[in-house]
């Protein structure tokens, strides 16, 4: 350790957030490390993450992405004011889980300033980029020692050109370096609390390639996890949407995009629609005409508790968010309950929190309620008592 080290206090972490996809305009360029900026009059496209999609439209949709660990470098950074004393106070004063930095000067066609750092939790791209705006930031995915051989120009890269632009002195390094491997318990603790904190796979084995020796049991992990989550919970944030339009229109398309698309399980074959569901949060029913009986999706719109039908063993709904998407306009869906059984029927439409609808020509509109889309054709409402007492005439009495 550098005689510049200092000890970083032990802090505690942050509340975690549920990801959310994000939306740009088609014109700008973005990369999982960095951005190109560009404006045109309305738009400024500044800080960025990485592309799930494109859709129809030219809207870019994106994901907040999240890592332990991250490189940073800052072009003319003295000129800024980036210092190390203020890098290192930016990050320790902002960031509570912040373990361990070190960073060094280079100076080739521009004086510059490479950081490393490492997290005790995950941070999202967008936390680093709102202080540190003018960086260039990208996601490491090698070891710790790696990171830290390029940042010191140490190891394999002290043969290479850009040895010579390193500023000797320049070094520094903040807390303690965690270690590459640090024993097998520690390590399937480790993985234990990264399945907890809802990491895919490709983001585990990105922060430890030893892991996909366990690739296997990381899913069944991982739905035990969920399981003993959801089996006894209420699910009060669950949201129903249901979608209709023409064929081809993109109704499939904007769930996908609107969510991680491994995030979203979609039923398309109705004999056995639970077989392949693997604790999703977005349930999707695609192509949806009065395909499953309506008490059974009386259940599965519930906010309670539900183990789900399957072939080989019943699973447990883990999902927040289902999607009814069909061609067929909500008015269609079960004709026989609407004339025999009306109270499932409405049971069934209390269930749902907004519809979605698309034209021949791929327009949405979005209705808040079952309500607002069934008065979509009407120009007429209930006057208020208030706006009664105001119009120009008056009911004459005898």
């Amino acid at each position: 350790m550098s005689r510049h080290c200092r000890n970083i206090p032990k802090g505690r972490q942050g509340r975690r957030r549920s990801r959310k996809p994000l939306a740009l305009p088609c014109w700008a360029s973005i990369t999982q490390h960095g951005t190109n900026m560009k404006n045109t009059g309305n738009y400024k496209a500044f800080c960025l993450v990485h592309i799930i999609a494109q859709n129809a439209q030219g809207v870019i949709i994106i994901a907040d992405t999240q890592a332990l660990m991250y490189q940073l470098t800052i072009n003319d950074s003295l000129k800024k004011g980036y210092t190390h004393e203020r890098i290192f106070e930016i990050l320790h004063r902002n960031f509570k889980t912040l373990v361990y930095l070190c960073m060094a000067d280079e100076k080739g066609t521009l004086f510059h300033t490479h950081i490393f750092v490492v997290f005790s939790s995950r941070v999202r791209f967008s936390m680093i980029k709102r202080y540190f705006p003018e960086a260039h930031i990208e996601k490491c995915r090698s070891t710790i020692s790696d990171n830290v051989a390029y940042v010191s120009k140490s190891g394999k890269w002290e043969n290479d050109s850009k040895q010579e632009t390193k500023i000797q002195g320049s070094f520094e390094e903040y807390g303690t370096r965690p270690p590459d491997s640090r024993g097998k318990r520690h390590d399937m603790s480790e993985l234990y609390q990264m399945v907890l904190d809802n990491m895919t796979n490709a983001e585990i084995l990105a922060v430890n390639q030893d892991y996909i020796l366990q690739i296997d049991k990381i899913d069944k992990v991982r739905t035990t996890i969920l399981t003993e989550r959801f089996k006894d919970s209420v699910r009060l944030d669950m949201e129903v949407c249901y979608i209709s339009g023409h064929t081809g229109t993109g109704k499939t398309r904007g769930v996908l995009e609107a969510h991680n698309f491994i995030d979203v399980y979609r039923i398309t074959d109705y004999k056995n629609p639970f077989d392949g569901y693997r604790c999703q949060p977005v349930i999707a029913f695609d192509e949806f005409r009065s395909s499953l009986r309506l008490k059974e999706m009386l259940l599965y719109c519930d906010i309670y508790p539900l183990e789900l039908p399957s072939r080989y063993a019943n699973k447990y709904a883990c999902y927040n968010k289902v999607y009814i998407i069909s061609n067929w306009a909500l008015e269609r869906q079960y004709p026989e309950a609407q004339r025999e059984d009306r109270e499932s029927w409405e049971a069934f439409l209390r269930r749902i929190h907004k519809v979605i609808t698309y034209d021949d020509k791929g327009k949405k509109i979005i209705y808040p309620s079952v309500q607002a889309y069934f008065e979509r054709d009407t120009d007429f409402r209930t006057l208020t008592a208030g706006e009664q007492q105001k119009l120009p005439f008056a009911e004459k009495k005898d």
